[in-house]
C-alpha cells in the first residue's frame, strides 16, 4: 500500500515536471514495480530474499531521487531495481521446481501411481514443462509453472489419502517385506534400498496418521 502511495506521488510530480521539460522516469519505475510483483508472484521470498529486498529498495531509491528532482539517478535506480528483480526468477525457478520434485515424490509415496493416476500424470506433466521452460531460459514461465506442478502434486497426494483404508493396507505390507528383509540380513546385503524403503514407509506412515497435504 505504502509502495503504491509514494508511486501515485513520482506520477503527480512527473505531471507538474513535464510543462517544465523534465523527463521522469514513470516508464523505468513501473518495469521495476512490475519486476518487482512478478518477483513476488514466483515466491521470491522464499527463494532469493536478498535480490528481492535489494529491488525494492532500489525503486523506493528511485521514488526518493525523483522527488529530489535527481531525474538521471532515479532512471538509473529504477533500471537497477528491475535488474534485480528479475534475477530472483532463475532462484525461483530452481527453488520451485525442487518443491514440485519434492511434493511429487511424497505422492507416489502414497502410492498415487496407484491411487490419483490422472492428477499425478497432470503435475508430472507440468513437471516436464517447468524443465523445458528452464532449459530454454525463460526461468519466470518456468518457475510459474513448477508452483502449478507443486499444486497439482499435491492434489494427487489429497486423493491418494483419501483411499486411507486401502493405504494402511499397503503400508503394512510394506512394513511386513521390510520385517522380512530384515530378517535375512538385508542390512548386510541390500542396505541402500532397505534404506530407501524405510524413509518411504516412515514418510507415508507420517502422512497416513497426520493426513498431512
Amino acid at each position: 500500500m505504502a509502495h503504491t502511495i509514494r508511486f501515485l506521488i513520482v506520477v503527480l510530480i512527473g505531471i507538474s515536471l513535464t510543462g517544465c521539460g523534465e523527463k521522469i522516469p514513470i516508464k523505468d519505475m513501473l518495469q521495476a514495480r512490475q519486476a518487482i510483483n512478478k518477483a513476488k508472484k514466483v515466491k521470491a521470498e522464499k527463494y532469493a530474499p536478498k535480490l528481492l529486498k535489494e529491488a525494492v529498495s532500489s525503486l523506493y531509491k528511485s521514488h526518493d531521487q525523483v522527488m529530489a528532482e535527481k531525474l538521471e539517478d532515479a532512471k538509473k535506480s529504477a533500471n537497477t531495481s528491475e535488474k534485480k528483480a528479475i534475477e530472483t526468477f532463475f532462484k525461483c525457478a530452481v527453488g520451485n521446481k525442487e518443491d514440485a520434485q519434492k511434493i511429487i515424490k511424497e505422492s507416489k509415496v502414497l502410492y498415487a501411481e496407484k491411487y490419483a493416476v490422472d492428477e499425478l500424470k497432470k503435475a508430472e506433466d507440468k513437471l516436464i514443462e517447468a524443465n523445458k521452460l528452464f532449459k530454454e531460459k525463460k526461468f519466470y514461465l518456468s518457475a510459474l509453472a513448477s508452483i502449478d506442478a507443486q499444486k497439482m502434486g499435491s492434489t494427487a497426494k489429497t486423493v491418494a489419502l483419501s483411499k486411507k483404508d486401502t493405504l494402511k493396507q499397503e503400508i503394512d505390507k510394506v512394513n511386513a517385506t521390510i520385517a522380512k528383509a530384515e530378517k535375512y540380513n538385508a542390512e548386510k546385503h541390500a542396505a541402500e534400498k532397505l534404506k530407501l524403503a524405510k524413509e518411504n514407509s516412515k514418510i507415508a506412515s507420517d502422512d497416513y496418521s497426520n493426513l498431512k497435504i
